[in-house]
């Protein structure tokens, strides 16, 4: 990040018809502006995690549930597609994904439900 050096001019002094002396103060608020994009960040994550929350009370039906956080997630990250998929477990021998939701410009990548086996690269992602 850059300095955020803002100007505030106090007195103009003028003589005649030209500016001769300009007094000014520079405050380097460089710390506050860190301090604002990160208080906004945060804000940003628990108003994604309320929304998420929200969508998973706002049904008992597990379907319609998966079905609301997708489309949460969607509209959180302006992603073209989001899933679920279990186990979560980088020593499983497969995983399968239940549900899957696409933007209309993305079709859907797999049929839900099919198992696939784990690789080194899907164990990594259960990892993180």
């Amino acid at each position: 990040m850059g300095r955020w050096p803002p100007r505030r001019w106090d007195r103009l002094v003028v003589q005649g018809d030209r500016a001769t002396r300009l007094r000014g103060v520079m405050v380097d608020i460089t710390e506050r502006k860190r301090a604002e994009e990160e208080r906004h960040a945060h804000l940003w994550f628990f108003e994604s995690m309320d929304r998420i929350n929200r969508a998973i009370q706002g049904t008992n039906v597990l379907e319609q549930m998966m079905s609301d956080v997708l489309d949460e997630v969607l509209s959180i990250f302006d992603c073209d597609r989001a899933w679920l998929f279990h186990p979560c477990d980088p020593e499983a021998e497969s995983w399968q994904v239940p549900m899957e939701r696409t933007r209309p410009s993305s079709p859907a990548s797999s049929p839900s439900g099919v198992r696939c086996p784990c690789t080194p690269t899907s164990s990594n992602c259960s990892e993180r």
